[in-house]
């Protein structure tokens, strides 16, 4: 059916206009279906060929906007500048955003991203050395509803994103910042003090963080559910247990490869 209605309504925008077809009917017909229905139909386009298919008609393009008006979850694998730029203000309503591949994406498709989907709960951007601190504090400006927040392996990244995101999102309840060499205790400090609510931290990775950051993480996030200290080095026993004691809910931990844990 999808397919069915999918070619009807890419021939009936191209027909001639003095053709026996009527150009807008099906289009037409498509916007009468619920949202979720006619994403799910857009789902299987990809963004030129979505953006192409804009082109023909107005009708078409009112369906295709009308499908980016309501997303809220980034149904597209890939993402970079160029992109952000054509459809971040044609997705108002975006709450997910976590692209597969984000090769040609950079602080400024955060910058798209952030003036125009401040209703944005999900955010990933993984593997990247473009996407940087002033990337990240503007995302924290401006998306204040932001819930969940990868930056995995960002090489960039530092202390300033953790305190950004702790300044400006309250309702932080998870981070993964796994694979950013930057990240130290000061800004693991300055993220648990500002997001109590947070249920689960990925540091793995994070050499530079300690016992004494974990300290903080005790003190200050007793929702804590699960941990992920992997090739943390410099983590011993004394901050796992810290973590354990004040943690009542803290049912996943992962210290492969600290050296200073001996899992006793």
């Amino acid at each position: 059916f999808f397919f069915g209605l999918f070619d009807e309504m890419c021939l009936a925008s191209l027909a001639p206009q003095n053709d026996t077809v009527q150009p807008l009917a099906v289009p037409y017909a498509l916007l009468a279906l619920p949202a979720d229905m006619t994403s799910h139909i857009f789902a299987f386009v990809d963004l030129p060929e979505l953006h192409a298919l804009a082109q023909t008609s107005k009708a078409v393009k009112k369906a295709v906007d009308f499908v980016l008006r309501v997303l809220s979850q980034w149904r597209f694998g890939v993402a970079d500048d160029i992109t952000m730029r054509h459809f971040a203000p044609r997705c108002p309503h975006l709450r997910e955003f976590a692209p597969s591949s984000i090769k040609g994406f950079t602080d400024e498709g955060l910058n798209h991203l952030a003036s125009h989907c401040q209703e944005l709960m999900h955010l990933a951007t993984l593997d990247t050395s473009k996407v940087t601190d002033v990337g990240i504090g503007i995302i924290a400006q401006q998306c204040h509803q932001l819930t969940k927040v990868s930056v995995s392996g960002c090489q960039n990244i530092t202390d300033r994103s953790l305190h950004a995101l702790a300044m400006d999102c309250p309702f932080l309840t998870e981070v993964d910042v796994r694979n950013c060499p930057k990240i130290s205790d000061a800004g693991l400090a300055v993220l648990a003090q500002g997001s109590p609510r947070l249920q689960g931290i990925t540091l793995y990775g994070c050499a530079l963080v300690t016992d004494e950051g974990l300290s903080v993480v005790a003190e200050h996030c007793p929702d804590l559910m699960r941990l992920d200290v992997r090739d943390c080095h410099e983590v011993t026993n004394h901050g796992i247990e810290l973590v354990a004691q004040a943690c009542p809910n803290l049912t996943y931990l992962e210290i492969g490869g600290c050296e200073g844990v001996s899992g006793e």
